[in-house]
């Protein structure tokens, strides 16, 4: 029997430390960032969408006019440095963007300052992405173009057919990786939506197909979330110093 066929992922599949161990959920770490979550009085829902660095924050800061802002995610450094990362909401969905990858010794407690707050949550959604380079296909010399997904959920959900999964031998690593571990742990479902971002004379790029990728994703997962194309061009320009090329169309991040 193909163990794969019991679970919608293997239980192994996302590693974020070398010695990993059940303490890091019930002992607070002494870490050099914060994260804290502040939301509007009851502000709450059962879906929490979670955009990390890369394209995953470009697509939940680059949503449509129907949204709102219900909180900030503050990511301090230093007690004296402090940026606010907005939290929108939409229905039954909350969106918060991750907007900077954070080192490697931080992201165990992150990943709990994030998501112990929302006590009711029914349903985590992490957007990722990944890079062709650095992916082991099950096809020899298979060749990748976006808008391309893979899957990685815990295990207990169900698998989801329209989606191929993020196969072994490949893992998830940082952020992704501890927000999964924690979600397993407390039963939590958990999807991480990766999407394959290209490159361009050796700088990692998002363009439309990259976010598009997220959308069918969220639509196999029974969610239709559109964003705004001016709204990624803005968000892009601004808060990544990214250029348009002279197809208006390839963003730099």
């Amino acid at each position: 029997m193909d163990p794969l066929d019991a679970f919608p992922s293997a239980p192994v599949r996302y590693t974020f430390d070398d010695d990993e161990s059940d303490d890091e959920y019930t002992q607070a770490s002494q870490v050099g960032v914060k994260l804290s979550v502040h939301l509007s009085s009851g502000q709450s829902a059962p879906t929490l969408i979670l955009g990390l660095s890369g394209p995953g924050s470009v697509f939940t800061r680059s949503l449509g006019p129907d949204i709102q802002a219900v909180g900030h995610l503050s990511y301090q450094i230093q007690e004296d440095k402090e940026e606010k990362w907005p939290i929108y909401c939409r229905d039954t969905l909350l969106f918060i963007p991750i907007d900077k990858a954070l080192p490697r010794e931080d992201i165990t407690e992150a990943a709990r300052s994030v998501l112990a707050p929302f006590s009711d949550i029914q349903k985590v959604i992490v957007l990722d992405s990944f890079t062709s380079t650095m992916y082991t296909s099950s096809t020899w010399n298979e060749d990748m173009y976006p808008p391309c997904l893979r899957l990685l959920q815990t295990t207990n959900t169900s698998k989801i057919p329209d989606i191929q999964q993020y196969e072994p031998p490949n893992i998830l690593q940082d952020m992704s990786a501890a927000l999964m571990t924690y979600c397993e742990v407390r039963n939590i479902p958990c999807y991480t939506l990766l999407s394959l971002q290209e490159s361009l004379l050796g700088k990692l790029i998002v363009t439309g197909d990259t976010l598009n990728a997220y959308v069918q994703g969220l639509q196999s997962l029974g969610l239709k979330v559109e964003y705004d194309e001016s709204r990624m061009n803005e968000i892009l320009q601004v808060n990544h110093s990214g250029r348009v090329d002279e197809h208006h169309h390839r963003l730099f991040l």
